[in-house]
């Protein structure tokens, strides 16, 4: 807060400002307040020049501070080829978004040498006969970790 004064005969100026709260300095010309409740509040400032005074006085409405609400990400991950000759590579990717904004982490896990666990694309080497892509599926529930979130929700076509 702050009061904008002048005296024309050139005095001195002092300030005092009343109302709730915690007023930083009350005799200063600018302030701050802090530890104000929810609701309305008026505060006054009287300033002097030693002979006169004036009293001014502004209302300030304090809002009950919402939490934002976060949702979780959705996801879906895909591989470039469903079925695999034994000792190939296959090529992961999960589109992956989020509402929200917030930035997203990654995090493969699954058979065999992943390139890079934490890449929303990854290629996946020496894998061994077997339903492979079913596996990684499975694990793509982890796909997306944002901390203190629930699980993603997957597209269609997500099988178990």
């Amino acid at each position: 807060m702050s009061a904008d004064a002048a005296d024309v005969d050139g005095d001195e100026l002092s300030y005092l400002w009343e109302g709730p709260g915690s007023i930083a300095d009350q005799t200063a010309a600018t302030t701050s307040v802090s530890d104000l409740s929810v609701g309305t509040h008026t505060f006054t400032v009287t300033v002097s020049d030693g002979t006169e005074e004036v009293t001014s006085s502004v209302t300030v409405t304090v809002t009950e501070q919402i939490e934002a609400v976060n949702h979780a990400p959705t996801a879906e991950a895909s591989v470039n080829s469903a079925q695999v000759v034994e000792g190939s590579s296959i090529t992961l990717s999960a589109d992956a978004a989020d509402v929200d904004g917030d930035e997203l982490s990654y995090l493969w896990e699954g058979p065999g040498s992943i390139a890079d666990q934490t890449a929303a694309t990854t290629s996946v080497s020496g894998l061994s006969a077997g339903r492979v892509f079913i596996e990684y599926e499975k694990y793509c529930r982890e796909l997306v970790r944002p901390s203190g979130f629930e699980p993603p929700t997957f597209g269609p076509g997500h099988r178990e």
